[in-house]
């Protein structure tokens, strides 16, 4: 059974303190003077109504002027666009594509297909230079170690693969239960890779042999009867270096969470659990100038000082499920899973939303021009 992304790749961390309600406000609505503009727009899939929906992510490779936009289609193509959106050539490929991509060191474009295929394309000769197969489908983001990549399939397959395609090593997880067709981006940190599994199990790995380190159950059973009680995994992990929460300072954690569920503070070091909160994150949080912010799955953005684990503000933009934020130009950029965007500053106030076709159930791109989106009909968007 395949799980769609709205689901999709998750990100957390809450910070919690006693004293929250005397200094927390909700933000009031201030009359929106700016816009969200499209710099340009294109159809990468040349969708048809009753064609399945698209999840590629975007990436951009090289550098300007000459930087080129890669994304896979629907078609059976990887799409190579100049930075102004017009294509430059469509490369074949064996099955459609529903990946993140990848620009290793040496200049080749990393994308998955449906079919377990991992493509290295050359965007100069806009040319296929290898393919590899793996195990199942490549649905996530692959991740650069050193010279080489990270890619995880959905059927709980972790690989380093090298730039010229070689397999390094591959750790291999029984797939117990129903996994998220969007499979997670592993985390790289000192020399350990770091993930979820579609049981719910986080685990280290090392980077260079593959050898796991720890593996720590979190779920005791991530089964569910019905889709809207189950707990979802596979949110990317995020590291920091200190936490405060619930009093405590939790130095060199890793924090874990789940849709529909909530979030797991471990030891990094050997994944010793030391602390749970119930929220729903969709993605990971950005940290600014001493604050954190996160959007949850209730349509709600919140804004924690990091240090003191107080909330500063918090404030209600949807009555859809949220992911985000993105900082760009020091505004945050946050979308729902009902076509729409909007844009705030770091004091909480709404500067501007705009409603799209379909849905965002992938993170923006960030280019020096604006935030390059691709939704589920296939549109590719440049907005600013």
């Amino acid at each position: 059974m395949k799980l769609y992304p709205w689901f999709s790749l998750l990100m957390a961390v809450l910070m919690f303190s006693a004293c929250a309600k005397d200094t927390v406000h909700n933000t009031q609505a201030i009359p929106l003077k700016q816009s969200i503009g499209i710099l340009w727009q294109t159809d990468v899939d040349n969708r048809k109504p009753q064609d399945a929906m698209s999840f590629a992510r975007p990436m951009v490779s090289g550098l300007l002027p000459e930087a080129t936009i890669a994304i896979g289609g629907l078609d059976a193509r990887i799409h190579l666009l100049s930075m102004s959106g017009h294509e430059q050539a469509r490369i074949p490929i064996k099955n459609n594509s529903d990946s993140g991509g990848l620009e290793l060191k040496n200049g080749l474009i990393i994308i998955g297909d449906t079919g377990g295929m991992l493509y290295a394309v050359d965007p100069v000769k806009k040319e296929t230079i290898w393919a590899l197969q793996l195990s199942a489908a490549v649905t996530g983001t692959p991740v650069a170690v050193a010279r080489d990549l990270l890619v995880q399939t959905i059927d709980d397959h972790i690989y380093r693969v090298s730039e010229d395609g070689k397999k390094q090593w591959v750790f291999s997880a029984k797939a117990e239960t129903l996994g998220l067709y969007i499979s997670p981006t592993p985390l790289l940190k000192d020399g350990r890779i770091y993930s979820l599994l579609g049981n719910g199990d986080a685990l280290a790995l090392d980077a260079k042999s593959g050898d796991l380190l720890w593996r720590k159950q979190l779920l005791l059973d991530s089964r569910a009867g019905a889709l809207n009680n189950m707990r979802v995994p596979l949110a990317t992990p995020l590291a920091l270096s200190s936490l405060k929460m619930g009093g405590n300072t939790f130095p060199d954690v890793l924090l874990v969470a789940f849709y529909q569920g909530e979030i797991f503070i471990l030891k990094r070091q050997d994944g010793a659990s030391l602390m749970t909160h119930k929220i729903s994150l969709k993605s990971s949080p950005v940290v600014q100038d001493g604050r954190m912010f996160m959007a949850d799955s209730h349509g709600e953005v919140q804004a924690w000082d990091i240090e003191s684990g107080v909330l500063i503000w918090h404030r209600t933009l949807s009555k859809g499920e949220l992911m985000g934020p993105i900082l760009w130009k020091k505004q945050l950029w946050v979308q729902d899973d009902q076509g729409q965007l909007f844009r705030l500053n770091a004091d909480g106030d709404l500067l501007a939303s705009r409603t799209f076709p379909g849905r965002f159930d992938r993170l923006p791109i960030i280019t020096v021009d604006g935030l390059l989106y691709h939704n589920n009909l296939g549109g590719l968007y440049m907005v600013y």
